[in-house]
């Protein structure tokens, strides 16, 4: 029996046409997707998200039905010492979750970082985020250090744990 297509897309932002994202939108689905209150995006977001287009690093969103469901980024490190090096930042709308959305814009974004020549990839995740943790691990990403109580969500302090990945 044929695999199904999913209901998402998943686009490289600023490359083939398909420009740059909506400084707001991305800002709302980062909200949704870590359920916290967020200002509305400033020029430091607009500026983030076209500096990282410039240089290339990986950036892409998954899109169904007209609309944000994903994101991912990562963004290179300062040079010259850490310009081999990344940062990954990723949200998965609630709705959208369990569906494969994460695991595709993550293994999209972990391939342009080893074609753009990146060494290495770091992120942060809650301890209690278990999906989030079992996607980075099946990655790849093993824990490189704990970060206690250093967030603090739903009035309760909460871990967070350092992962990286040598590609």
């Amino acid at each position: 029996m044929p695999r199904a297509e999913p209901a998402w897309q998943i686009r490289e932002v600023g490359v083939s046409g398909h420009g740059q994202p909506d400084p707001a939108s991305l800002q709302a689905a980062e909200r949704r997707s870590f359920a916290i209150d967020a200002k509305p995006p400033g020029a430091a977001s607009v500026h983030v998200i076209c500096n990282a287009v410039a240089v290339c690093d990986p950036q892409f969103v998954a899109v169904a039905d007209g609309g944000l469901c994903g994101w991912v980024d990562i963004l290179r490190g300062a040079p010259p010492l850490e310009a081999q090096t990344g940062t990954l930042a990723m949200g998965v709308l609630p709705e959208w979750r369990g569906q494969g959305v994460g695991r595709a814009l993550l293994t999209h974004a972990l391939d342009a970082a080893r074609a753009r020549g990146f060494h290495k990839v770091g992120l942060e995740v809650r301890s209690g985020n278990i999906a989030a943790r079992k996607l980075c691990e099946a990655a790849g990403f093993a824990v490189e250090g704990v970060k206690r109580e250093a967030v603090l969500m739903d009035a309760v302090f909460e871990d967070v744990m350092v992962m990286g990945l040598v590609l």
